[in-house]
């Protein structure tokens, strides 16, 4: 018996503060819908090891058959771990709570694109790809567009220096040196985005639980990211091996092509170039 969720809406991906709604489907080995003999049970562990436990809740679906319901309001930032417990049987799965959305569903349709109006349109589709957007982007750009918490191991240079290696830090919340918690009054941040702690440690790594990102997407790349997200939405009609577009009145264009590098969305590649170059020694004005 397997547990499968069918409908997670708001879930890719979460939003501080949001209530995520889930939608839980229990199967057989060959996917057939079964009823368990006990309610599912949704257990999310934050960064700092806190559990919230849901028991779902039963409905009844007038496609899918007996169906559970639950609802989550995180608070925390940072990855999640996601268990799912039904008759003896778990799964696990990550999510991650960012601070807020790079942009809107509805803004990243645009014009003449309504939510729900297709199959490909609906809620938990645009978020996923909105999702999708927002981890490539920050990929490329090397920098988180929308806050995000994380913990890392780093190596305490000199007993104090600690280059996490990631722009934009906001807050470092929590720093352990062999287990044991770093007084972190007087802590300071350089222009290159390297921890000064207020005074050395005996260990040399140490662990750091920190907040990074910018507060929101500069306006240039937020304009943008409905490319991106359509993108992914929207199929191409153009073979995805083409470098070439030949029009029917002879003329051929040269096509912008996705690489390890870029989107081939000359406007998002744009901003993220901008992007990245404000960001790429610490940030610059």
């Amino acid at each position: 018996m397997a547990t499968v969720i069918t409908s997670v809406d708001e879930f890719s991906p979460v939003v501080a503060g949001e209530v995520v709604g889930l939608v839980i489907t229990v199967t057989d080995d060959v996917g057939a819908t079964v009823t368990p003999t006990e309610a599912p049970v949704v257990v999310f562990t934050d960064l700092d090891g806190q559990e919230t436990t849901l028991t779902a809740s039963s409905l009844t679906h007038p496609v899918a058959g007996p169906v559970w319901a639950a609802d989550w309001q995180p608070v925390a930032l940072g990855h999640h771990l996601v268990r799912w417990h039904v008759d003896g049987v778990s799964a696990t799965d990550d999510v991650e709570v960012v601070g807020v959305l790079p942009v809107t569903p509805r803004k990243a349709l645009g014009p003449g694109k309504e939510l729900g109006s297709e199959e490909r349109f609906r809620l938990p589709a645009v978020r996923a790809a909105i999702g999708r957007a927002l981890a490539r982007v920050e990929n490329l750009a090397g920098v988180g567009v929308v806050p995000h918490r994380t913990r890392m191991r780093a190596r305490a240079i000199n007993g104090r220096y600690l280059a996490l290696e990631v722009p934009a830090i906001r807050d470092v919340e929590r720093v352990t040196a062999g287990g044991v918690d770093v007084d972190l009054t007087g802590w300071e941040l350089t222009a290159s985005d390297a921890v000064v702690l207020p005074s050395r440690v005996g260990t040399p790594f140490v662990d750091v639980t920190f907040e990074h990102g910018l507060d929101a997407p500069p306006p240039g790349l937020r304009e943008a990211l409905p490319d991106l997200v359509l993108d992914y939405l929207i199929p191409s009609a153009i073979d995805a091996r083409a470098t070439q577009l030949n029009t029917t009145d002879g003329a051929s264009y040269s096509l912008a092509l996705e690489s390890a590098w870029k989107t081939g969305l000359p406007r998002v590649d744009a901003a993220i170039a901008d992007l990245a170059g404000r960001y790429a020694l610490g940030p610059r004005p």
